[in-house]
This record gives C-alpha cells, sequence and structure tokens, in this order.
C-alpha cells in the first residue's frame, strides 16, 4: 500500500528565526545592479513573477534590495549573506541606487527596497 504525503519546502519551514524583522525571505542572487529575494508569504508589494536571466529559473514574490554597498551596518550585514540563505528583515520602498558599475545587464526584478534589522535563520 503506497501512502502520499505533501510537504511544504522543508528549508523555510524548518528554518528558526530569532530576528525580529517583518518579513522573511531567501537570498537567491547577489549581484552588482541589486540583491534579489524571494518573500515568503508576501504582505509588501513584490514581482509576482521573475527569470533569473543568466540561469533561466523562475522566481514568484521577489524584490530588489538596493543598500548592500556601503559601509552601514545594514550594508555589511547583507553583504555576509550566502545563496540561499533564509533571514528577516524590515524593507522600506526606495528609489536608490548604488553608486556601483555594472559590467553586465542583471535584471533585477522591478519593486525596489532598503533593508535593515536583518537576521539570518537557522538552516
Amino acid at each position: 500500500m503506497a501512502a502520499l504525503s505533501c510537504s511544504k519546502s522543508p528549508e523555510v519551514e524548518s528554518s528558526f528565526c530569532p530576528g525580529t524583522g517583518k518579513h522573511k525571505a531567501k537570498v537567491i542572487r547577489k549581484g552588482c545592479e541589486a540583491y534579489v529575494f524571494q518573500i515568503i508569504d508576501p504582505t509588501i508589494e513584490v514581482q509576482a513573477d521573475w527569470t533569473e536571466i543568466f540561469s533561466k529559473q523562475k522566481y514568484t514574490n521577489v524584490i530588489s534590495v538596493m543598500n548592500y554597498c556601503s559601509e552601514t551596518a545594514d550594508s555589511k550585514a547583507l553583504q555576509s549573506l550566502s545563496q540561499g540563505d533564509i533571514i528577516t528583515f524590515d524593507l522600506a520602498i526606495t528609489k536608490e541606487r548604488c553608486l556601483i558599475y555594472c559590467f553586465a545587464f542583471e535584471d533585477a526584478p522591478s519593486k525596489t527596497y532598503m533593508a535593515s534589522n536583518i537576521m539570518a535563520c537557522d538552516n
């Protein structure tokens, strides 16, 4: 007799997040143009569908985070993350960009935010 079961992504569901940030997200890409995050259970404006142009991988509920390129504590916290990390953070809408010249067009998601109160979850 075969048993069928459904389950959610274990890496997202089993991550303990001690942070106090309002949003939970997964690091998709640390690019030059922007850092890209997939928001888990979004309560903010996100780009519903997005394709990473290098891998052709499709994602839903993504945003760009723009404040990764300075010497602030928030920027250093973003820089310390790795692709696939699950984090909590707070977000504020922004039009600002990092003043870094990118050698490749990366096509980051159009919804852009500044991140603060960044805390990695235990994977």
